[in-house]
């Protein structure tokens, strides 16, 4: 992918594909705390955000059997390079192109943080999905220190770029517990990665 590709909002460094040691290590506890996270059986699962792939990929090899789709704001042709095989669309979090109670499983990883209206990306994902979601935000003030150690962003203060919500970790546990309950947090430096199942219907 050359620079002059188009880029999905926020997503100015492929995380997953570093090979500095430090954030080798963060990349790989986060990805080893999604796995504990993942449910034994989904049959559906929806990825809002997917990006270049990279979690679809890790359910895929974990879950072979269930059928993957996954979303992003990113331009259809970028998208194509990455997921050739399809099941991927460009759409808006907050307005999912999905029936309702469509997925066992919905994950929205490094996306809150980048929407004006999580709360309503957070009613669609409660709107399309049945059983659990697995979420995640960075912890900004350990992100944003990290940025600036590594020289980062040091204008905006280490704020990364697209970065629209600054959760601390209460106040994302509150707005994941508006509309889901919280089954299990987990914390891998500097995330906060928290699985929660849907509520039953009133």
């Amino acid at each position: 992918m050359t620079s002059a590709e188009p880029v999905p909002i926020g997503n100015h460094y492929d995380k997953a594909a570093t090979k500095h040691s430090l954030e080798r290590r963060m990349v790989d506890g986060f990805a080893a705390e999604l796995a504990s996270l993942i449910p034994e059986d989904p049959r559906r699962v929806l990825d809002v955000g997917c990006g270049e792939g990279h979690h679809m990929q890790s359910i895929a090899d974990a879950r072979p059997k269930a059928v993957l789709n996954g979303i992003d704001v990113a331009d259809p042709a970028w998208l194509a390079q990455w997921h050739p095989k399809g099941g991927v669309a460009s759409s808006d979090a907050a307005a999912l192109p999905f029936a309702s109670e469509a997925f066992d499983l919905v994950l929205a990883l490094e996306v809150l943080e980048h929407v004006t209206e999580p709360r309503a990306v957070l009613a669609e994902i409660a709107r399309v999905g049945h059983d659990r979601v697995i979420l995640s935000v960075p912890w900004e003030p350990v992100w944003r220190a990290g940025n600036l150690v590594r020289g980062r962003y040091v204008t905006a203060l280490g704020n990364t770029p697209g970065h629209l919500q600054h959760f601390t970790r209460r106040g994302f546990l509150r707005l994941v517990g508006e509309y889901f309950e919280v089954e299990a947090v987990r914390r891998p430096l500097p995330w906060t990665l928290v699985r929660a199942r849907a509520r039953p219907p009133r």
